[in-house]
């Protein structure tokens, strides 16, 4: 019995026994099946590094005659100069082998491997994902600079063809060369966040866009929040009282701070459409004046501290009026929340955030309102305390009290109408721009 086992064992290793032609050429094993993939490509590329190699010599010296020429290519290479046809198709066939035949082969042998492995290796999975969104959007890209050059708007639209928004985030875009000449990266910039791309958006005062990460890694940030419409003493008073507290908070260094004037997608609604003239000649203000500008979809101020948090966890300061402040207390504004206002002061007092409170004046009586005085809501009031006590909320007592009468809307309407008395108070060189460009609506 025990002959007639080993024999059976023998016969069967026979049967089975895998030759160098089934086991490398005609295998099944997808491990085997990538090597082939590879070895075949790393193959094609080492042949087509070299055609490279010998037009490239030729493209370099045309006219010299190169010995090695005449021994590859024989006739193709009279007297050692390469034929210009033979060049072309070297170019031509060089470009072939390496991307149809080289990258796709590696390529595939890549991929099968994922797709084989992709059923119990999650970050394999994730990986192809990855792959295939930047090649979808590259595709699309292409497509758009080709057949939508005259139309910028529709090629971003175009990006996310047969892409879900959820799959990729677009932080920054910038159009440069001769098509592009007319366009201003800024409204480009407000289309990302309009069409849902990307939730902020940042430019410096050249108008450049600028990669919202750069600019706010591992930086203090101080933010001012406002319509802008125009840029007032208000804001600059604000801006500069701010910083002044801002940059003498100890863990504060002044060389990495950055300061930001932010705009909701909502203040630059008019009638549920966004009005670009309006949104251009806020930015061309805020720029001459030397300001970086962000352009948001957090009509919240927690999700913007929230969106500041996934970059520095250094201190963050707000520049808030006190009618503003007094409005981040209203609980229908954090319906959406499951915590509520608890939830939403978590995200925003979580890191080292503070908040400097502009005052206002009270236009029926003169006084000014400020932290130790405003007026909330009496459940919120225990809640205000909290934050207040523990060094939250910091007033600006250095403020220039004549400033507290100006408002932007009073302005913009005296702008509108053609009244006169409006140009004090706004910063050296803002009017002049409102009225040279017709701004706001301003007729000459």
């Amino acid at each position: 019995m025990s002959t007639a086992a080993v024999h059976t064992e023998e016969d069967h290793g026979h049967h089975h026994k895998e030759t160098f032609v089934t086991k490398y050429i005609f295998s099944q094993d997808h491990k085997m099946i990538s090597k082939q993939y590879l070895i075949t490509g790393l193959f094609m590329g080492i042949i087509g590094i070299a055609m490279s190699l010998l037009f490239r010599l030729q493209l370099a010296w045309p006219e010299q005659p190169f010995g090695i020429f005449e021994i590859l290519l024989g006739k193709w290479a009279p007297d050692g100069v390469m034929d210009p046809n033979v060049y072309l198709a070297l170019v031509t066939i060089h470009g072939t082998i390496m991307v149809e035949v080289s990258i796709s082969q590696m390529r595939l042998q890549f991929d099968f491997v994922n797709k084989v492995n992709a059923t119990w290796s999650e970050p394999n999975h994730e990986a192809r994902l990855q792959q295939e969104v930047l090649g979808l959007i590259g595709v699309n890209l292409i497509y758009g600079a080709f057949y939508k050059n005259d139309e910028p708007k529709k090629l971003l639209r175009y990006l996310y063809d047969h892409i879900d928004k959820d799959a990729i985030e677009i932080d920054t875009i910038n159009f440069k060369g001769p098509l592009f000449k007319s366009v201003d990266n800024r409204l480009m910039s407000l289309q990302l966040v309009k069409n849902g791309m990307t939730d902020a958006v940042m430019f410096n005062p050249e108008g450049n866009n600028i990669l919202p990460a750069r600019e706010l890694y591992k930086k203090n940030i101080l933010a001012l929040r406002g319509s802008f419409r125009p840029v007032t003493l208000v804001n600059i008073d604000m801006f500069e009282k701010a910083l002044d507290a801002f940059i003498k908070e100890p863990e504060v260094d002044e060389n990495k701070t950055v300061v930001i004037f932010e705009i909701t997608l909502s203040n630059l609604s008019a009638q549920g459409e966004i009005d670009e003239k309006d949104f251009m000649d806020r930015a061309k203000l805020l720029c001459s004046l030397g300001h970086t500008v962000m352009i948001s979809n957090f009509k919240e101020y927690y999700r913007l501290v929230d969106y500041f948090s996934h970059y520095t966890k250094n201190q963050v300061g707000l520049a808030i009026g006190v009618n503003n402040f007094v409005e981040i207390f209203d609980e229908q504004y954090y319906q959406d929340l499951s915590g509520g206002i608890l939830e939403a002061f978590g995200k925003m007092f979580y890191n080292n955030l503070k908040v400097y409170l502009y005052p206002i004046r009270n236009e029926s009586n003169g006084t000014i309102t400020d932290s130790n005085n405003l007026k909330l809501h009496p459940r919120m009031k225990e809640f205000y305390k909290f934050f207040k006590y523990n060094g939250k909320i910091v007033d600006i007592f250095d403020y220039e009290e004549d400033y507290l009468t100006i408002f932007s809307r009073t302005i913009l309407k005296k702008i509108k109408e053609n009244k006169e008395g409006w140009e004090d108070d706004l910063p050296v060189g803002i009017a002049e721009m409102i009225k040279k460009k017709e701004m706001f609506g301003y007729k000459a």
